[in-house]
């Protein structure tokens, strides 16, 4: 038997009500009171700090007051507070769970939720039997844009699109575009149209001459200090928000300061060491053959051993450096006090642009006995002057020829 009951007595009539108190803690089960006729009559009990022990059972529409907890002392509890936010907490945490009813956030570990769902304090771990645990991201509650998974073999990967756009291998491998990654950072660029850019480097300030533009920077990495650092490739502009002026530039470190060792300006040229006066640009390299003819100043013919017409030049900037080895075959009347060379470029229209040359020249008939001769390169022209009386010149005779000259 549980506690006696006390009250009013009850009324044997359809009507009346019941308020049963008691005085002491309620055992058993709690019922419902019938008048005999079929219908059940509220039963309220109303009690200071009543406990019940076995089963409660509540059957239809129950509803909790403003504020009312269920505790299981330390244990935690579940509250509910005046704005209705819903708190659960649970072995000594408070706000293990948090539901704030004003913007339906979700708390764990803390009553401020700033998101829908706001972790606080706690790591996230995903664990999954069968596969790679992962998060997907949905639009509209319809279209998966975004997937992550992790896993210890397949490293860490994301899915865009329904399409892997990255992976990092468990050796630390990062791979862009590609599942297969092969250094520390492969990025794989399609072969589609409007693809091909592998990276871009996007500084939305702009460039100017303070050295603000977008850059690679090399370093030395150091456990107890800062990085070492190694060298840098960058662009710049000589001018702000301009196009036109632009230049890339590659520095290297000396004694720990990065200093800058070649430029290439956007006009076409190249600078060296810190040098960025467009003037004192190495605009143009390039190393050629062409084939090369003697002329008698006056008249007649001279015609060359084909095996040795071929000579070479070099052309750095504006200097141009002629080499080559010249044997007559034939001659036909040759007259004249000088005999023209031709050359790879028009020599430069200024006094300064002349240039002298160097001829030895070997006699096939003194035995190929050696003498040198004397010339220059007139401005404005693409031939070289070399002083030899050209009537001596004969079959087998040989011409050493060097000249440097600016275009």
């Amino acid at each position: 038997m549980g506690t006696t009951l006390t009250g009013t007595t009850p009324q044997d009539t359809y009507d009346s009500l019941i308020k049963v108190t008691d005085n002491g803690p309620l055992s058993g089960s709690l019922k419902t009171l019938t008048d005999g006729l079929g219908n059940d009559s509220a039963l309220a009990l109303s009690t200071g700090a009543a406990s019940i022990t076995g089963t409660l059972a509540v059957s239809g529409a129950t509803t909790l007051g403003v504020s009312t907890a269920l505790n299981w002392g330390a244990r935690g509890g579940i509250t509910q507070d005046a704005s209705y936010n819903f708190s659960w907490s649970t072995n000594g945490v408070a706000d293990a769970f948090y539901l704030e009813s004003a913007s339906g956030n979700v708390g764990i570990g803390t009553s401020s939720p700033a998101a829908k769902l706001h972790v606080a304090g706690e790591n996230i771990i995903l664990d999954r039997t069968g596969g790679d645990p992962y998060i997907s991201f949905y639009t509209g509650g319809t279209t998966n844009n975004v997937a992550l998974y992790g896993g210890a073999s397949t490293g860490f990967r994301a899915f865009v699109g329904g399409s892997e756009r990255l992976r990092i291998t468990d050796a630390g491998l990062v791979g862009i575009g590609t599942s297969s990654p092969n250094a520390k950072a492969t990025i794989w660029t399609p072969s589609s149209a409007g693809q091909q850019t592998a990276l871009r480097l996007n500084n939305p300030f702009g460039f100017d001459n303070a050295n603000t533009g977008a850059k690679i920077v090399f370093s030395q990495d150091r456990s107890t200090a800062e990085d070492i650092p190694m060298g840098e490739i960058g662009v710049g502009q000589t001018s702000a928000f301009s196009s036109n002026d632009a230049y890339l530039k590659f520095s290297v470190a000396n004694g720990g300061t990065v200093s800058e060792v070649a430029r290439f300006l956007s006009g076409g040229g190249l600078t060296f060491n810190g040098d960025t006066a467009a003037a004192n640009a190495l605009d143009d390299y390039e190393e050629g053959t062409f084939t090369v003819a003697l002329t008698p100043s006056t008249s007649g013919t001279i015609t060359l051993n084909a095996t040795y017409s071929t000579w070479s030049y070099t052309k750095i900037g504006n200097q141009v450096t002629v080499n080559g080895l010249a044997v007559v075959s034939s001659v036909s009347s040759p007259v004249g006090t000088y005999i023209k060379i031709g050359l790879p470029f028009t020599v430069g229209n200024s006094d300064s642009k002349y240039g002298g040359n160097s001829c030895l020249y070997s006699d096939a008939s003194l035995s190929y006995a050696k003498s040198l001769l004397g010339g220059y390169n007139p401005k404005n022209t693409s031939q070289s002057f070399v002083y030899i009386d050209a009537s001596t010149i004969a079959t087998n005779d040989e011409f050493y020829f060097t000249t440097t000259y600016f275009v």
